[in-house]
């Protein structure tokens, strides 16, 4: 997905699409993150639905081995972990990194999420649970840790695997930690409340 014709997306995007023929490039009606995630969920006619961001911060050697947990093992959700055991994060800032350690691993132990990187925006998902979905998010990356916390309420099946995330290697990052904040926290305090209220 690219917003426009000058869009730094396309220089990391093209010369994969140029060795790849099944990859595609395609226009989103709609500018940012979260419209053309939705765009891709729509146009996909697979079973399984890979998000990721096309820099090549995550390590897709990994989408393999994903993949066979998906068809194989039947998870609707395969989430790559940088803080599992065999994991790590070299990207973003100190801050970046410790909020969304922060987040992933208190989702894990205090809300019961089987996974510990919920912030990460690359994962892979059943195609029926993303169609189910009412995307509320309207900005920024924030709409992965949407979706994971609706579909741990929703009890799709979770795995992670760890993954090493490296330091870009093309375009540059439009991650807005002050703008988006409130929006990762609002999903953040859903998922706590929906925790401790249906506990009781």
């Amino acid at each position: 997905m690219y917003d426009f014709p000058e869009d730094s997306t396309l220089r990391s995007a093209m010369p994969i699409a140029e060795k790849d023929k099944r990859v595609i490039l395609i226009l989103n009606p709609n500018r940012g993150v979260v419209e053309a995630i939705k765009t891709g969920i729509k146009h996909t006619v697979s079973e399984a639905v890979m998000m990721t961001a096309i820099d090549l911060l995550d390590d897709i050697k990994k989408i393999d081995a994903m993949a066979e947990l998906f068809y194989e093992k039947k998870y609707a959700v395969v989430s790559p972990s940088r803080y599992m055991i065999g994991g790590e994060r070299h990207a973003g800032t100190f801050l970046q990194k410790s909020l969304s350690r922060l987040a992933g691993v208190s989702l894990h132990y205090f809300v019961g999420m089987p996974i510990t990187d919920a912030t990460n925006g690359s994962k892979l998902f059943r195609k029926s649970f993303l169609d189910s979905l009412n995307i509320e998010s309207t900005v920024g990356w924030s709409v992965a840790l949407e979706i994971i916390v609706k579909a741990h309420i929703a009890g799709e099946s979770m795995i992670e695997i760890p993954t090493v995330q490296r330091k870009r290697k093309f375009g540059e990052s439009k991650f807005q930690i002050l703008k988006w904040l409130p929006h990762y926290l609002r999903w953040y305090i859903f998922a706590i409340k929906h925790r401790f209220l249906n506990s009781t």
